[in-house]
């Protein structure tokens, strides 16, 4: 990532609001500046044989500006019932300089060669609310929760880009680009989460739980290339703009099995069935429409054990989906490098995530010491990456 200077300041604040009403809050800024020197050396096989070699030489500055706002709000409504509110601001500011020069070679010959310079001002932000009521019954163990969450994140930019490009061929081939982008991006979701728990003999129960959500992402990209008898960047370049929109639907329902004895064992299991729903339309340049559904088991487990009062064992594991990006689904070209094109992928499925995290600790209160040892992994089933398809790079 390169050489960061981060400035930073934080403010907690913490307070009771009369015998019913719990509060606290944070405020959190930074400003990170970024410089990164980066070389590439990229070789190309053709049937074993080397065919092409791509060299690079970039050097970018970014400064990333946040603000980060938390709340958390709890009423104690009575001794059965509690509300707690819980709501999340982040806005932020990007600003990035790129300048690459790269070429292209075969058999030390030069092919292509370019110098360009790309700069872009990104604003963006992201809210967030969750609100959660819980009932507790009469019978110990027995509860009852609803948790409804709702999210926005509107991104907006420009870019701009100057390239100058040459292709060598028989002869010399030069060309240039002039151009500016508009990245209009809005996201919106909503979610509501029903759990129900109910003792099974006197140290363990067993949950029931139910979640829907929905989310809508819309991007609208426009590119425009200077226009000369107009003095200004007024032509439309259709193959670089994009008007693109997805929808994705989950509804998910599962059973958990918990067990506790003290302090020394806690065990929680749950598996759940998730069904998902993907929708891609695009509207410009060309109208199109891709959808496709998932179905996903989704099985996690914890597991806290004090083998005693110095020693202990922590092992989790996780299940998750992940959607793919706007960005990522988008057929649109990102020609930041001329040589070196990529673009989006419509038919994009989400990941899913497997992880398993093992923990131990030991202390000695004497030496006033404490050991960790620590161990996890991962496997990620339909991985999001890129691929070089000739001259271009995809997502797959």
């Amino acid at each position: 990532g390169g050489i960061t200077t981060t400035h930073a300041f934080g403010v907690n604040y913490s307070d009771q609001w009369g015998k019913k009403v719990v509060a606290s809050a944070s405020y959190f800024f930074n400003d990170g500046i970024s410089n990164a020197t980066e070389n590439t050396f990229r070789q190309f096989l053709n049937n074993g044989e080397l065919a092409q070699v791509y060299a690079e030489d970039q050097l970018n500055n970014t400064d990333n500006l946040n603000h980060r706002f938390n709340a958390r709000i709890e009423f104690n409504l009575d001794s059965a019932n509690s509300l707690l509110l819980r709501p999340r601001l982040t806005l932020q500011k990007n600003n990035g300089t790129s300048a690459t020069v790269g070429q292209t070679t075969l058999d030390n010959n030069l092919l292509s060669s370019t110098d360009n310079a790309y700069l872009s001002d990104l604003k963006g932000a992201n809210f967030n609310n969750s609100l959660l009521w819980r009932h507790k019954f009469d019978k110990k163990g027995r509860s009852f929760s609803l948790d409804l969450g709702t999210g926005y994140a509107p991104k907006k930019g420009n870019s701009s880009l100057r390239s100058i490009d040459s292709y060598f061929s028989g002869q010399t081939l030069y060309d240039s680009l002039n151009q500016i982008s508009r990245l209009d991006i809005n996201s919106w979701n909503v979610s509501g989460n029903a759990e129900y728990t109910e003792p099974v003999g006197e140290n363990s129960q067993v949950l029931l739980n139910y979640r829907a959500s929905y989310q809508q992402e819309s991007s609208d990209k426009q590119t425009y290339d200077f226009f000369a008898p107009d003095n200004g960047y007024t032509l439309l370049n259709e193959p670089l703009t994009n008007v693109f929109s997805n929808d994705y639907v989950t509804n998910q329902a599962g059973l958990g099995y918990n067990i506790s004895k003290g302090r020394d064992l806690n065990l929680n299991v749950r598996v759940n069935a998730q069904w998902a729903k993907l929708v891609n339309d695009k509207t410009f340049p060309q109208p199109a429409q891709f959808s496709q559904t998932f179905y996903n088991t989704m099985p996690s487990a914890m597991l806290r054990y004090n083998i005693d009062k110095q020693h202990n064992i922590r092992v989790f594991y996780r299940t998750n989906t992940q959607l793919p990006s706007v960005e990522q689904l988008q057929d649109v070209v990102n020609n930041s490098n001329p040589l070196q094109l990529s673009v989006g992928n419509p038919d994009l499925k989400q990941s899913f995530q497997q992880n398993l995290f093992l923990r131990y600790q030991a202390t000695n209160p004497e030496k006033s010491s404490t050991f960790f040892a620590m161990i996890g992994g991962g496997l990620t089933g339909d991985y999001i990456a890129n691929a070089m398809e000739g001259d271009r790079e995809r997502c797959l």
